[in-house]
């Protein structure tokens, strides 16, 4: 078995302007709680994984694997998000395991790893290059029957998130910051934060400037690994947690279309953090299944759009695939506008 690693729901920019060509389900109107709820029929329809309901039984933990790897260990409830694309490949299949229990402890961890692309202005063009980011995350959760000498009231648990991120495209010209939120699944609320850069470009891609990787005859750079690893992070928590990525513009959060797991009453989550002024999702994630590491000169490379191509262009499948005609949106590739075509990618 490959090292374990975990997650919870996962939940995951450019200054041009340019418009997106769009039909009548990128166009929602209404207001509030109305409006939000469109947000979330749009979100989910971008969205690459479909949410697993963990089952969870008495004296058992539960080993739920794709392939060789752990998605999710544990024994408490949990919606882990598995790839869209598990079932349409044998060699994917998804196998959910009841492992007998040694001791009485109760822990949850849930693994992901993929891309994510983000626009970073309201009026995105949808190349969704403004930042291409890779990594591997691990969130779990640890309920202790005793915490800090007394007993666990019933909603204490100890937190941990940890893993690394890696930049591989910047194609905006904006400061931005990049971060993660930990919430619950049921109210939304958030539970724990942390924005894990200063500026991007400063900590992403130190002494460079102007955009990077995504013009097709530059030069391949990457990014800087940052590493990171909170541990016992002591919360109250109501239900299943998740987490969901986000880059900060001008104090403006900028979600994954990941973030419709999480748009309930006390979500506080806004439609301007979600979805663009031509009704897109702010950002995409992308899962890897295989879990090669998403860089060049792997097999599984992702090729994200070349400046000022939107997704559509690059991936022509893409648009069916959002409006479920066909089950895989990067089947068919325009490779004259993707990154990675002409350049040196080792």
């Amino acid at each position: 078995m490959k090292k374990l690693v975990f997650l919870f729901t996962l939940a995951l920019s450019m200054s041009f302007f340019f418009s997106c060509e769009k039909s009548d389900i990128y166009n929602p109107s209404g207001d509030g709680d109305e409006k939000l709820e469109e947000a979330k029929d749009i979100l989910k329809a971008y969205s690459l994984t479909n949410q697993y309901d963990v089952v969870v039984k008495e004296g058992y933990n539960t080993l739920v694997m794709i392939g060789e790897d752990t998605v999710y260990y544990g024994n408490l409830p949990a919606l882990v998000d598995i790839p869209k694309t598990v079932e349409t490949k044998s060699s994917n299949v998804m196998e959910v395991l009841y492992v007998p229990k040694t001791d009485d402890i109760n822990f949850g961890y849930i693994s992901q790893w993929g891309m994510l692309l983000f626009e970073d202005v309201p009026q995105g063009d949808c190349d969704y290059n403004d930042l291409v980011v890779e990594f591997t995350a691990t969130v779990g959760s640890r309920k202790d029957t005793w915490v800090n000498g007394k007993p666990n009231p019933g909603n204490l648990y100890h937190l941990q998130f940890d893993g690394y991120v890696t930049a591989v495209a910047k194609g905006g010209g904006l400061p931005l910051q990049f971060g993660f939120e930990i919430r619950e699944i049921e109210s939304g609320t958030v539970v724990y934060e942390k924005i894990l850069t200063g500026n991007v470009g400063n900590d992403f891609f130190p002494g460079t400037t102007g955009f990077i990787n995504t013009y097709k005859d530059f030069p391949f750079v990457l990014g800087e690994k940052l590493n990171f690893r909170d541990t016992e992070i002591l919360k109250e928590i109501n239900g299943s947690i998740g987490y969901n990525w986000f880059i900060v513009v001008n104090g403006q959060r900028y979600y994954t279309s990941g973030a419709y797991s999480f748009l309930k009453d006390k979500s506080g989550l806004k439609y301007d953090e979600l979805i663009l002024t031509n009704g897109r999702p702010t950002g995409l994630l992308v899962p890897n299944v295989n879990r090669n590491i998403l860089i060049p000169g792997t097999k599984n490379f992702f090729r994200w759009p070349i400046e000022n191509q939107a997704i559509w262009n690059a991936y022509p499948q893409f648009n069916n695939w959002v409006d479920g005609k066909t089950n895989n949106p990067f089947a068919e590739q325009e490779l004259d506008l993707l990154y990675g075509n002409n350049v040196n990618l080792h």
